[in-house]
């Protein structure tokens, strides 16, 4: 990252982020990334939530949520309000998960891995039927 909090996006990311795209916060110490459809499915997910549930719901994920878009040298700025969240100091780690990715601090990601049980999550891959 550089001192403007923008991150440069590999080009493996950049053909799925055309146009505008949002960040926003999660319970872990990371900025999600998602592309335009995808955040469409996530908000369209909130309309399943009833009355004052969803308008607290509402409030509590998208206060951190942004529209961005990547500049001509493809980077991301991210928000500081997000870059503090996810304590991004300068070096990060873009994991891409499914439908979206997350963006981490590389030193707090490697430090969460190292906490991770490697043959707990290596049954859930297994059990899905997923060879590795």
């Amino acid at each position: 990252m550089d001192n403007k909090g923008r991150v440069f996006v590999p080009a493996c990311y950049r053909d799925q982020l055309v146009g505008k795209f949002y960040v926003s916060r999660t319970e872990e110490k990371c900025v999600k990334l998602y592309s335009k459809p995808e955040w469409d499915r996530f908000c369209a997910r909130f309309e399943n939530i009833p009355g004052d549930k969803n308008t607290k719901s509402s409030r509590f994920i998208f206060r951190y949520a942004y529209e961005v878009e990547l500049d001509s040298s493809g980077r991301l700025l991210i928000p500081e309000k997000l870059r503090d969240h996810a304590e991004i100091k300068k070096d990060v780690v873009i994991i891409g998960r499914n439908n979206l990715a997350e963006i981490w601090d590389a030193e707090l990601f490697d430090k969460y891995v190292e906490n991770e049980n490697r043959d707990e999550i290596m049954g859930y891959i297994n059990d899905a039927g997923i060879p590795t």
